[in-house]
């Protein structure tokens, strides 16, 4: 034991006394570990029971969005939300079954709308099979969602964003003109996997308006002792007999029922968490590893003597290994622990510099499990500890005794020997940033493509009637004109434009196309309607001809915009003139705009006419709103919708831009993946590097004092080390361009020769 406290102490002897090397080992560390433990908290999320889902292992999750099919291959709908109690009736040895459902219009606090347009509607069961943690009040029960008590759950963020005062119990909270009573309020918890979710009411309040969508999410609970698989046999005969009663034969089976975890491993990929994981673990292993083995080897040059001498009085090759390590193991577990501690404070910083416009909350991830930490970090930093220190410290170790003591270390500064290891790290760092950048350039130029509209500070709105079988309906139609003349007087609104099926980003792939026919060939596109205030709303990049207006052409045809790929498809030179007939009408070609992305900005555009005149309809109006505030307009559009609206329709209202960043979410998800890590890893070169440099000049002390003995100047000197970096940076970039000659071999264009060239730069 003494002995072990002789090494201890020695170990910090050193570290005291090259603080050089112990700084760039615990700030490389720590820096690994902090990704490491974010993967780690991440991957827990995915696969185990996270509050507040703790039962995701043995929750059936029977998504709104699942549409089954007959054995013939053809679509059988799945269960309205007036089916589920039948279903349900005929289900054996279920417990619970937590009903979820979105709608989306205006929620309002205070006579002021919010900027949530997402109200979830759920029942009793939802916070049984769910432990949510109420900071304050209580979730309301299945008592109050039968006998439709108007009473809302909100979470802490929705709290905090709109009311100004900790006394928010009892609070109203207003949607489709029904005052809730604030009961409970939830406290942050991971919306990255499981949706944005901010108020919560009970079910029985949904009117099914605006979205039509008739259909619940089902999660559904076992009793107890009950094997899932068993329960998923269970659930599968209900599915039958519930669709045979509508004379249809359901084609299901067990791979077709998924638990809530297996529904979220399927929705990041199987094959993601069982080799992505371990190969993002690996990369963030290996290379700081490369990076702390080479200054690990300058560092322990300078003590090979010192353990020679050791060896010669006796020392065991054992001993002298773990004399050296236990001062690397030292260093790597001080920065593990750091690393540890700061993932969270990261993921904050992540979510303010990527993720800020609140659609989603990478933050969130903050049920830290200290067992995984424990689990996970201890052992990697073990091995860590290994990697990086333990191959130079068993070479020194090793090593011959006479050979060590002749040997001089402090020269041969600059052989290749002395940067094989940063060689390496280089390498790789070269070959992961390329693809880094590739993946980020291509996406920034599919952003770019034509068809991208302005959407900065628009507004979507509209409305659709409470009762669409009401007898008022042209006069509910009649005060929106009313609201729009006023919206218009308003010096805040700089344009307003009466569309229809014309907005970006709030319809699906499911919108349908139509058939357009020019000279007996048809075409199928996307048809919209909207007037001569459009252009200013969204700033259409107009190649050819002129915006529509109201007015009909002298032969009696309407305008009509198509977008350039129709004009290729065609091939038309000129457009402006040519006819064309759309549902049996006639119109002529006023404008070619460059295109029109309707569903993602990393879409391409799509086939698009515009034209106009926008059908008018009782049911249904949307407008879109340029504006100067956007909260001066959210007030305005308040009072005037209170006043004229109120109690006949719904309100549609969206924030385009947030829309615009929602459609990117998906590719900027997997950017910010790419980009995180590829990001450290570059940091982490750019340590290890200056490290290594430090430290060698360091011990070329000597050498570079003979130089200037002989006439070499500082400014020489600087220069000589530059060079001895940028060689072998330039060597190490080589076999990663060899590399993607043959990865890009089938799609190199100007897109992957800018982005190499920046990987070249950044190298």
């Amino acid at each position: 034991m003494n002995k072990f406290y002789s090494y201890i102490n020695s170990a910090l002897y050193n570290i005291r006394h090259n603080k050089a090397y112990a700084a760039f080992c615990i700030l490389g560390t720590a820096l690994t570990f902090i990704f490491i433990s974010i993967v780690l908290q991440a991957t827990n999320e995915v696969v185990n029971n996270i509050a507040p889902f703790v039962n995701a292992d043995r929750e059936i999750s029977l998504d709104r969005g699942i549409f089954f099919k007959d054995k013939k291959g053809h679509g059988i709908g799945g269960i309205q939300h007036n089916e589920i109690p039948l279903f349900l009736k005929n289900l054996q040895e279920y417990k619970l079954c937590a009903l979820r459902g979105q709608q989306i219009g205006a929620v309002s606090v205070s006579n002021k709308f919010t900027s949530t347009a997402i109200m979830t509607l759920v029942n009793g069961d939802y916070w049984k099979i769910n432990k949510f943690d109420f900071i304050a009040g209580r979730p309301f029960t299945e008592e109050e969602v039968t006998s439709k008590t108007p009473v809302v759950v909100i979470k802490k963020n929705f709290a905090e964003s709109n009311f100004k005062t900790d006394e928010v119990l009892g609070q109203k909270v207003e949607f489709q003109d029904v005052l809730y009573t604030i009961i409970g309020i939830v406290g942050e918890y991971n919306n990255l996997l499981n949706g944005s979710e901010e108020v919560w009411i009970p079910h029985t309040f949904n009117t099914f308006m605006p979205d039509m969508n008739k259909y619940y999410s089902m999660n559904i609970l076992p009793k107890e002792g009950i094997a899932i698989d068993d329960f998923k046999d269970n659930v599968i005969a209900a599915l039958k007999f519930h669709f045979k009663n509508k004379s249809a034969d359901i084609d299901i089976d067990r791979d077709d029922i998924l638990t809530r975890q297996e529904r979220r491993i399927e929705m990041f990929g199987d094959n993601k968490l069982s080799y992505g994981i371990a190969i993002i673990l690996l990369i963030l292993l290996v290379i700081p590893a490369i990076n702390i083995v080479v200054i690990s080897v300058a560092n322990i040059n300078n003590r090979a003597k010192e353990i020679a001498i050791r060896r010669s009085m006796g020392a065991t090759v054992f001993s002298s290994f773990l004399l050296i390590m236990l001062e690397n193991i030292l260093l790597v577990i001080i920065g593990a622990i750091i690393g540890a501690f700061l993932a969270v404070p990261m993921m904050d910083l992540i979510n303010i510099l990527f993720l800020s416009d609140g659609l989603m909350d990478f933050s969130s991830i903050k049920n830290v499990d200290f067992l995984v930490l424990i689990l996970g970090v201890l052992p990697l930093s073990l091995l860590f500890a290994l990697l990086s220190g333990g191959i130079p410290a068993y070479l020194v170790a090793r090593g011959k005794i006479s050979k060590t003591l002749k040997e001089d270390f402090n020269k041969n500064g600059n052989s290749i020997k002395r940067f094989s290891g940063i060689f390496i790290e280089q390498v790789l760092v070269f070959i992961i940033l390329m693809i880094s950048m590739v993946s980020i350039s291509k996406a920034v130029d599919k952003y770019n493509e034509p068809g991208l509209l302005d959407t900065e500070n628009v507004v979507y709105f509209g409305y659709s009637p409470i009762n669409s079988s009401a007898d008022n309906l042209d006069e509910v139609s009649r005060n929106m004109d009313v609201l729009v003349e006023n919206l218009k007087k308003s010096s805040n609104v700089i344009a307003l434009s009466e569309e229809y099926m014309m907005v970006p980003y709030i319809r699906g792939y499911s919108n349908s196309s139509d058939s357009i026919t020019v000279d007996k060939t048809k075409i199928k596109a996307y048809t919209k309607w909207t007037d001569k205030y459009a252009k200013s709303i969204y700033d259409f990049e107009l190649l050819e001809g002129d915006w529509i207006t109201d007015e009909k052409l002298p032969d009696g045809s309407e305008q009509v915009i198509i977008t350039k790929d129709i004009a290729d498809t065609l091939k038309w030179n000129e457009s402006v003139g040519k006819k064309l007939s759309v549902r049996n009408r006639n119109y002529t070609v006023v404008g070619v705009i460059a295109g029109f992305k309707q569903f993602s900005v990393y879409d391409q555009s799509v086939p698009t006419i515009i034209m106009a005149d926008p059908t008018r309809t009782n049911q249904f109006r949307e407008l879109s709103v340029k504006v100067e505030d956007m909260d001066i307009f959210i007030t305005d559009l308040h009072k005037e919708w209170n006043e004229l609206m109120k109690e006949d329709a719904a309100l549609l209202f969206f924030d385009l831009d947030k829309l615009k960043n929602m459609s990117m979410l998906e590719v900027t998800i997997d950017l910010i993946l790419q980009a995180i890590p590829t990001l450290f890893l570059l940091i982490f070169a750019f340590i290890g590097t200056f490290g290594i440099f430090w430290l060698t000049s360091q011990k070329r002390i000597k050498e570079f004092a003979l130089r200037i003995a002989i006439g070499s100047t500082p400014k020489g000197l600087t220069w000589l080390v530059i060079k001895e970096s940028i060689i072998v940076t330039t060597l190490a970039m080589l076999p990663g361009l060899l590399l993607s000659i043959f990865i890009y071999e089938n799609e190199f264009t100007i897109v992957h020769i800018i982005a190499i060239g920046i990987t070249v730069i950044l190298m």
